[in-house]
């Protein structure tokens, strides 16, 4: 029988739940600081400077 070694969903619901206490459980609060880490999120970033990008082309 096959034994996995990592579990997606209990990996996520852990993640759900540090973000929760560390908002204080405040679905604002939760809202601004995934806003915050967004702004400094290097991928984040990349994509949208390849879609704006992407559209520069689109309109030339």
């Amino acid at each position: 029988m096959f034994e996995k070694s990592f579990d997606c969903v209990e990996f996520q619901r852990k993640v759900r739940e540090e973000a929760m206490k560390e908002a204080n459980y405040d679905i604002k609060t939760l809202i601004e600081q995934v806003n915050e880490r967004l702004k400094n999120n290097d991928l984040n970033n990349f994509l949208i400077e390849r879609k704006e990008k992407e559209k520069q082309v689109d309109t030339v």
